[in-house]
């Protein structure tokens, strides 16, 4: 149970993958820059295909890249609050 509770918080928080519908039909994706942390990546496999989150803060700017499933429709916000609506598939690029 430990090692699933803290991959969970992993994929929430760090890389900001939270399903908003059965099987993340829709998503929300929302990082979060924790402890220092300067960069983060990683994906989630589901049945519409893989989702990927990746972020890294460099010279000050905030760079984060998603990859969103055919199907899916996604919420994406950034650290400073900035949000973006009905993302649908294909791989976006958000710099700040």
């Amino acid at each position: 149970y430990a090692y699933g509770a803290v991959g969970d918080w992993m994929y929430q928080n760090l890389l900001g993958i939270r399903k908003d519908a059965p099987g993340y039909e829709k998503l929300t994706l929302a990082p979060k820059m924790l402890g220092g942390l300067t960069h983060a990546e990683g994906y989630h496999i589901c049945p519409y295909g893989r989702i990927e989150s990746a972020w890294k803060l460099e010279n000050g700017r905030f760079c984060y890249q998603v990859k969103v499933p055919h199907g899916v429709t996604a919420t994406v916000i950034l650290p400073d609050g900035t949000s973006y609506q009905d993302v649908t598939e294909g791989e976006h690029t958000y710099v700040k």
